[in-house]
């Protein structure tokens, strides 16, 4: 079974969230990505559009993930073309994913990730070249990203749990008054998400950001059960489609035996 959530809102409302302008932190970044939107072939052959999958928050066991960020890889191949791993406070298993992938010729391209601990709660860094230090507001850690020309993901902001510190509003209280680029309609990390998924979706339609299907996989068998489609095959051609918001969110549903294992690795990681 798998949910296209773009599907839900007309086609009007998808229209204009697309070209609405781009955001003041993307067109400033370092990044080529704005060079231009993904060329389709010069063909009116619509049938030539390659598109791709990439999942883009996965947790290895340099935070609180099972498997190693070798085992994700290997997971992923052949069914995913691109992925960030974003641990949490630390972005060393990506790093290690990513000359993994490279030095074995796996055709898995890997983002440089983290999910930051804020005192707001937890914002996802995408495109990351350093990591970003925890303990700062939202607003502070969005600015520390952009900096390095990253890209600013709210991520699974309606989930029941805000992981914000006391004393400080949790980012879903806050969306419209933060420079995010994305936000996670789509977190398919455990059973019951549809509700919060679709509480992020209506909040994006005033939002207007990006939209991200992931899995938040803190196992390799969770991994691509929610996932990003893309035009294009590559982590930069990602990164544009992103750019102008032409992205969209997609999960895959779990099996009873999945639901069963996936509560239990939730209690171990």
């Amino acid at each position: 079974m798998e949910l296209n959530y773009s599907k839900v809102i007309s086609e009007k409302i998808s229209s204009r969230k697309m070209h609405k302008n781009l955001r003041i932190s993307l067109q400033s970044s370092s990044c080529t990505a704005l060079e231009k939107p993904f060329v389709f072939a010069e063909s009116d052959d619509i049938s030539a559009i390659v598109y791709s999958k990439a999942d883009l928050h996965i947790h290895s066991n340099h935070s609180n993930g099972i498997d190693s960020p070798e085992d994700i890889v290997d997971r992923a191949a052949g069914k995913l073309q691109v992925i960030a791993i974003t641990d949490h406070d630390t972005i060393k298993g990506a790093l290690r994913a990513k000359e993994y992938a490279l030095r074995n010729n796996i055709k898995v391209d890997v983002i440089i990730g983290e999910e930051i601990s804020t005192k707001n709660g937890h914002i996802v860094g995408l495109f990351l070249n350093n990591k970003i230090m925890p303990g700062k507001d939202a607003k502070d850690t969005i600015y520390e990203i952009h900096k390095q020309g990253g890209i600013a993901v709210a991520t699974h902001p309606f989930r029941f749990s805000s992981f914000n510190e006391e004393g400080y509003e949790p980012v879903k209280n806050i969306l419209h008054e933060l420079a995010f680029d994305a936000i996670e309609v789509v977190s398919n990390s455990y059973t019951f998400s549809i509700a919060p998924n679709i509480m992020a979706y209506l909040a994006n339609i005033s939002l207007g950001l990006a939209e991200l299907g992931v899995s938040n996989a803190h196992t390799k068998e969770s991994i691509g059960k929610g996932y990003t489609e893309f035009a294009g095959s590559s982590a930069k051609e990602f990164r544009i489609q992103l750019t102008y918001k032409d992205t969209t969110a997609h999960f895959n549903s779990y099996s009873i035996s999945e639901v069963l294992s996936n509560v239990f690795n939730k209690l171990r990681s």
